[in-house]
């Protein structure tokens, strides 16, 4: 279920020069606020040809889903075409770290062509609690 919140406020702010106050209205709409404890794997990676990883990672939706898995986000370096990570939120950690022991994970990194292959050593991941997710207005 999506929660909309809207509100006006005035909200002062310093100046990063001088430090003198300078006045904003503000109009902030949450949009599907998300509550603190959802579980993430953050995935980084490097990868020399991202359709050959999307696919492999694709590959493992119906594991994910399994898992408990929600969504997830690519993200490249703009600076660094080939360094990649991978944001998927899950529903526990329990099911984070599950997916992360599947034997099929370490076979579709081989095929996406990660440089250090399934043995993490261009590969690292980690598990984060989300403390806040805000959607801003377009």
């Amino acid at each position: 279920m999506t929660s909309h919140a809207t509100s006006t406020r005035r909200t002062l702010l310093a100046t990063p020069l001088d430090g003198e106050p300078i006045e904003r209205n503000t109009d902030v709409r949450i949009r599907g606020r998300k509550a603190q404890g959802e579980p993430f794997l953050v995935a980084r990676l490097r990868a020399p040809d991202y359709a050959r990883m999307k696919r492999a990672f694709d590959h493992l939706q119906p594991l994910l889903e399994r898992h408990g898995a929600r969504g997830h986000r690519i993200f490249r370096l703009a600076d660094d075409p080939r360094d990649y990570m991978i944001l998927i939120e899950f529903a526990s950690f329990g099911g984070a770290r599950g997916f992360t022991k599947e034997p099929d994970l370490s076979r579709t990194i081989d095929a996406a062509g990660v440089e250090g292959g399934a043995h993490h050593v261009q590969y690292h991941e980690e598990f984060r609690e989300q403390m806040e997710a805000v959607d801003y207005p377009l």
